[in-house]
């Protein structure tokens, strides 16, 4: 809700330094003042851009947002609300900015935003993208340099995506797929030896461990639908 809500009130002050002030519909002496409360932010930018949601359900979510960030209640906030907050949001953006965000990049900002607020050390983001029935591809803003790395990636994220265990080949595909092609075919049959003699892949089968997965948590952010 507080994440949500900043982002709320840092598109509508945006709109307002530069298409109000920018465009002179609105003093700029007055714009400083009025901009100064969640409310004078509304009262000048809403008839101005001709916004469809209600200002007065976004000043009871910013109210919300208050109560749970300054004063000392035990306060939550239903899911529903919140879902309701979320998708008002992105009726501003697009309304405001003509920015309508397909729902793989709003999951992309989402899974950006989560690891910002859920770690202190810099983790890699790791996503996933179905390439057709039979391979995945891994996709990550940092390079995976580490072979064993993209194989343990690639090996989660199949079953995850597709539902089910990849084959030597459909593994060695996806592999490709993501930008990690092993080669020759007995480096990676190597490979999965050694990840199988450390315990991070089960003998009978291309899944992880349960120490494959601590171990993939520990180095990597994958966002959990």
């Amino acid at each position: 809700m507080v994440v949500n809500d900043n982002a709320v009130e840092f598109m509508l002050k945006c709109y307002g330094n530069t298409e109000l002030v920018a465009n002179h519909i609105i003093e700029k002496s007055v714009w400083d003042k009025e901009k100064k409360s969640f409310k004078g932010v509304l009262d000048n930018v809403f008839p101005n851009a001709k916004l469809s949601p209600d200002p007065q359900d976004i000043l009871e979510y910013h109210n919300t947002r208050n109560a749970l960030y300054h004063e000392a209640l035990p306060l939550s906030v239903e899911p529903g609300q919140l879902k309701d907050y979320i998708s008002t949001s992105k009726v501003l953006l697009k309304e405001l900015f003509m920015r309508d965000l397909t729902e793989t990049e709003w999951k992309h900002r989402v899974a950006q935003a989560r690891l910002g607020l859920a770690t202190t050390k810099k983790s890699t983001l790791i996503e996933y993208e179905k390439v057709d029935d039979n391979h995945i591809k891994v996709t990550s803003e940092n390079l995976v340099t580490k072979e064993i790395d993209a194989i343990l990636l690639v090996v989660y994220g199949y079953a995850r995506i597709l539902g089910q265990n990849p084959s030597q080949e459909e593994l060695e595909a996806s592999l490709s797929f993501s930008g990690h092609p092993i080669s020759p075919r007995t480096r990676l049959q190597n490979q999965l030896g050694q990840l199988r003699h450390r315990k991070l892949l089960n003998s009978k089968e291309l899944s992880l461990t349960r120490k494959g997965m601590e171990m993939l948590a520990k180095k990597f952010f994958i966002p959990q639908e």
